[in-house]
């Protein structure tokens, strides 16, 4: 088992976002009140997008791959349940998300779909996870 954690610089950009609304908090069109309540809510997605990194890991095991975020498990996806595993963008056309694994697996009976992301988790967990979720008896 191989516990990797996130790079801690993932969530910088955020930053960017409460300075892109003190312009529209500044325009006078808008009640004082709304304006503070609207630009707490954007502050509060950023302080989680600044704190993700710091409380989210990535284990793989043998044949499993699991996130964590404060300790408690996100998913669990097991070796025996993918569908597909491609590595390529996160999203079509890129979106500036990076490259990384697009999984496709079985939960409950169900298809579903999840995304490991290069940038967020770096190219060794990629590869790891890569390797591990498309060797259905794996002995890493």
């Amino acid at each position: 088992m191989t516990i990797y954690k996130a790079n801690k610089l993932y969530g910088l950009p955020a930053l960017i976002i409460p300075l892109l609304l003190i312009v529209p908090i500044l325009d006078s069109t808008v009640q004082l009140s709304d304006r503070i309540i609207g630009f707490s809510i954007f502050l509060l997605i950023t302080l989680i997008l600044m704190i993700l990194p710091f409380v989210a890991k990535l284990e793989i095991g043998k044949n499993y791959s699991q996130s964590y975020i404060f300790g408690f498990p996100l998913l669990r996806i097991n070796a025996e349940d993918i569908q597909s595993v491609e590595y390529g963008n996160l999203f079509r056309g890129g979106l500036g998300h990076g490259k990384g694994l697009n999984i496709r697996f079985l939960k409950n009976g169900k298809s579903k779909t999840t995304s490991i992301g290069e940038k967020f988790w770096g190219k060794e967990a990629i590869q790891h996870a890569k390797h591990v979720l498309e060797n259905k008896n794996n002995a890493y």
